[in-house]
């Protein structure tokens, strides 16, 4: 349930795999119209943007869409 989400929550209690996070990634930059510095082909993205909370998924995404809403 969304609602029950914080930034705190552990994306692996939400029984998300890599695949999973993946999609997330995926979805977003499509939602957002973003390109986010992750690539499908690494085991993990670059060293400071691991994505183990949603609060980290925010940090990852919140920047990219700000700077894409400066642009248009």
């Amino acid at each position: 349930e969304p609602a029950s989400l914080s930034r705190a929550t552990e994306l692996s209690t939400l029984t998300l795999d890599s695949l999973d996070k993946i999609e997330i990634i995926f979805q977003i930059e499509e939602s957002f119209d973003v390109s986010l510095p992750f690539n499908a082909n690494q085991s993990q993205l670059p060293v400071g943007l691991g994505l183990n909370t949603a609060g980290d998924v925010v940090d990852l995404v919140a920047p990219h869409v700000a700077s894409a809403r400066q642009t248009t």
